[in-house]
């Protein structure tokens, strides 16, 4: 590939010729060289060619094991495209750190012997490896070797000549993370091995489990909740199951928010706590919509059982109808290739002077008898599609109606969550209102701020904020019923879309098919009929 002691890159002519010198030793011999391809190549060795750098590899896709040590290749690059790779050997190089790997899960040894990794890392999804060597690398930490614990096929590994193996209770510290391990180092770890290994370090062990159990535990509750989040949103109920709606409706409301945080002051000798009378009406407000909220989420759910329910009805009505149609295409068929065998074992004389137009005959009643229960299926396929299509729009439908009455923001129409916005928007008036009073007299508002008392002496501007945060609510929440109705109308159509296009394609290869089945036996009578 180069001089001796000089860096090579892989070229074609060069893989070419080592493919080649392998196999003539090997069992093919020299007339399968000629004809082997680079895909059908299962093992090569590049080992001590002075390699600098992996590449011309993509077309060896069948490749099982392969050797690229003693050379100078410095970065893990250009294997991705061998997927069939169980066995990979680049030791004796100076590759520094473990990386393109990701699509090599069939691999089960890797050697990364004498190279200059000081981390492992990037080897999550080579789940079937059974041995790793990482002899005479630079890895540091012993603890780094938690990273390997959830290899559960590891039996062999390698680790001497690295910093980490200067560590006391090195080895019997490997040997109890690592209980299924046979070899350490080149050595077989017998029981009593193992057994000393557990003893020593039994608490660490005992608190490794419980950090995994712990993490084990995160782990499925965050699957449920990505789970349950999936759910909402197929729905279109997400974030209604508690006080989100009301949270963002009032997240951009800088009234509100200082108006609750206004201390309080003090009315005709009374206390007249503002901030408390603002605080209880938001409060009784945000209990009311919440409970709203969850009443939709919970129909929301059911809902969307049913709606599944509906589908999954269908599916299982296609696939009793396509059976059977497929059945009766199967008899026929059957049939008619048992008649023309039968028909091929008689005389050829025979047929060509008095049976050749009857046997043509036989396969157009064939095709007519096949296309006639491939119409059959599309008009029984569409009347369930169309059946489907409105059941789904009844549901969709219902639901609509039943989050346009929680959201009734048409002229007109007033119904809970507006209700209770308006009144929200009442009651805070009928405070400012009189704190604009008070505000005015300076009478009783010593413990108001200065920048408070601003807000409530521009009256106009303090009543015109409150009015536009009151638009903005109602907007919020005709915002959220657009989008439930618009996403939920949106899957519908889709759905139905979805199923008559696979329909479609399911048709158009059934008579693709059939077409060339009696294309095919066209040809065959007409062979016999020569």
């Amino acid at each position: 590939m180069s001089g001796k002691g000089e860096k090579a890159r892989i070229t074609e002519e060069h893989l070419r010729a080592i493919v080649a010198e392998q196999f003539i030793k090997g069992p093919a011999g020299r007339n399968q060289v000629e004809r082997l391809e680079f895909y059908e190549v299962q093992k090569l060795d590049l080992g001590s060619k002075h390699i600098s750098r992996i590449e011309r590899l993509w077309e060896f896709t069948s490749l099982t094991t392969l050797h690229l040590n003693n050379n100078y290749i410095q970065k893990m690059e250009g294997l991705s495209r061998l997927t069939n790779l169980t066995s990979l050997n680049l030791s004796f190089n100076n590759i520094m750190k473990i990386e393109g790997l990701e699509s090599l899960k069939k691999l089960e040894e890797l050697n990364l012997r004498n190279n200059k990794i000081s981390a492992l890392e990037n080897l999550d999804s080579l789940e079937k490896l059974v041995s790793l060597n990482m002899a005479n690398n630079i890895l540091q930490e012993l603890s780094q070797m938690l990273y390997l614990k959830n290899f559960k096929n590891l039996l062999t590994l390698n680790f001497c000549g690295n910093p980490l193996s200067e560590e006391e209770n090195y080895k019997l510290h490997i040997i109890a993370f690592f209980p299924n391990l046979k070899y350490l180092d080149y050595t077989y770890i017998n029981r009593e091995t193992k057994k000393q290994a557990s003893v020593k370090f039994h608490i660490e062990l005992q608190k490794l489990d419980l950090e995994e159990a712990e993490k084990e535990k995160k782990t499925e509750a965050l699957k449920t909740q990505e789970s349950d989040l999936q759910l909402h949103a197929e729905a279109f109920v997400e974030s209604l199951n508690g006080s989100f709606l009301f949270e963002h409706m009032f997240k951009y409301d800088p009234l509100a928010n200082k108006l609750q945080s206004v201390p309080e002051i003090s009315a005709q000798q009374e206390p007249y706590p503002l901030y408390l009378l603002i605080l209880n009406v938001s409060l009784t407000f945000k209990e009311k919509m919440t409970g709203l909220c969850v009443q939709l989420f919970e129909t929301g759910l059911v809902e969307h059982k049913r709606r599944q329910a509906e589908v999954n009805s269908f599916f299982t009505g296609h696939r009793m109808t396509t059976a059977e149609i497929m059945q009766k295409e199967t008899e026929l068929l059957g049939a008619f290739e048992k008649y023309f065998k039968e028909l091929k074992n008689e005389s050829a004389t025979t047929f060509q002077t008095f049976q050749a137009s009857a046997h043509k005959d036989e396969l157009n009643k064939l095709q007519k008898h096949l296309l006639t229960l491939e119409f059959k299926l599309i008009s029984q396929i569409e009347m369930m599609i169309k059946k489907l299509d409105v059941a789904l729009a009844e549901m969709v439908g219902a639901f609509c109606d039943t989050a346009q009455e929680i959201y009734p923001l048409r002229k007109n129409s007033f119904a809970q969550c507006r209700e209770l916005e308006n009144k929200y928007h009442e009651k805070v008036q009928e405070i400012i209102a009189v704190t604009i009073e008070e505000v005015t007299r300076d009478h009783g508002v010593e413990d108001l701020s200065d920048d408070v008392k601003m807000v409530f002496l521009d009256k106009e501007t303090v009543m015109g904020a409150l009015t536009t945060a009151h638009e903005n609510h109602l907007l919020a929440l005709q915002d959220r019923e657009n989008l439930l109705i618009t996403r939920a109308n949106a899957w519908k159509s889709k759905c139905i879309k979805k199923l008559q296009e696979k329909e479609l394609q399911r048709n158009r290869k059934t008579l693709s098919h059939i077409a060339k089945y009696v294309d095919h036996y066209e040809e065959e009578l007409h062979k016999i009929n020569r």
